[in-house]
C-alpha cells in the first residue's frame, strides 16, 4: 500500500543520505561560504591532512575548512567556482598528493595549483600554496618522491616570481628525505605529533 511505498522511499532517502554525508556536508560549507555576508574567514582548500589540522582544536582561529579526504586537484578546481567576491581573505591551497598517487602528470599537477593560486590573487584574495609533503619511503604505494620534489621544485619558483606565498612542510616533517616515521603512522597521512607541528605554522599563517 501507500504506507509501504511511503516507507520505502524514506529507507532510500536515508541510505542515500548516509552514504553521502560527507558531501552534503561539503557543499553546505561551499553554499554558506558563497553567500554569507560573514565570509571574510581564512579558507582551507585539500586533502585529508589538511582537513585534519583545520579540523583540530590547534588552530586558534575560526576559518572555512573545504578541504576533504581523497581531494584531488580536480576537486579543488570546482570549489574555486563557489567562493565568494574579492576580500582579501586568506586562502590556503594544500593540495597534489593524490594527484601524485592516481599517476597523473607531474606537469599537470603544477599547471592546476598554479592555476588555483592565479585564480584566488584575481578573485578571492590572498592565496598560499602549501607544496606537496614527501610520504615516507617504506609506503606500500609507488609514490615517488623524486616526483614530488619536482612538482615542489615548480612550485617554489612559480611563487617567488610571482610574489605568493608557499608553505615548504617537508622542512618541518621529513628526516633524510622522508616523512619522519615518528610524525606518521602509515608513511601517509600525519599522526598527531605531526599534526601538532604543522597545526603551529598553519596558525601563523591563517590567524596571522
Amino acid at each position: 500500500g501507500k504506507k509501504t511505498v511511503f516507507l520505502a522511499l524514506l529507507g532510500l532517502v536515508l541510505i542515500i543520505l548516509f552514504f553521502y554525508r560527507s558531501e552534503i556536508r561539503h557543499f553546505s560549507k561551499l553554499m554558506w561560504n558563497r553567500f554569507s555576508t560573514e565570509n571574510t574567514m581564512p579558507i582551507i582548500l585539500g586533502d585529508s591532512n589538511a582537513f585534519s589540522i583545520a579540523n583540530s582544536d590547534l588552530v586558534p582561529c575560526k576559518l572555512v575548512n573545504l578541504a576533504q579526504p581523497g581531494t584531488t586537484t580536480a576537486y579543488v578546481e570546482n570549489d574555486l567556482k563557489y567562493l565568494g567576491d574579492p576580500n582579501q581573505r586568506t586562502v590556503f591551497i594544500h593540495i597534489g598528493i593524490n594527484d601524485v598517487r592516481y599517476a597523473n602528470s607531474p606537469e599537470n599537477i603544477a599547471t592546476a595549483i598554479k592555476s588555483f593560486a592565479i585564480t584566488v590573487l584575481r578573485n578571492h584574495g590572498k592565496p598560499v600554496i602549501s607544496l606537496i609533503w614527501p610520504v615516507n619511503n617504506n609506503l606500500p604505494e609507488v609514490v615517488s618522491n623524486k616526483v614530488i620534489a619536482d612538482i615542489n621544485l615548480e612550485l617554489s619558483s612559480f611563487c617567488q616570481n610571482q610574489n605568493i606565498e608557499f608553505f615548504d612542510g617537508a622542512l618541518l616533517l621529513t628526516r633524510n628525505g622522508s616523512l619522519n616515521p615518528a610524525l606518521s603512522d602509515d608513511g601517509l597521512h600525519l599522526n598527531a605529533a605531526g599534526i601538532k607541528i604543522i597545526a603551529k605554522k598553519y596558525s601563523e599563517i591563517l590567524c596571522g
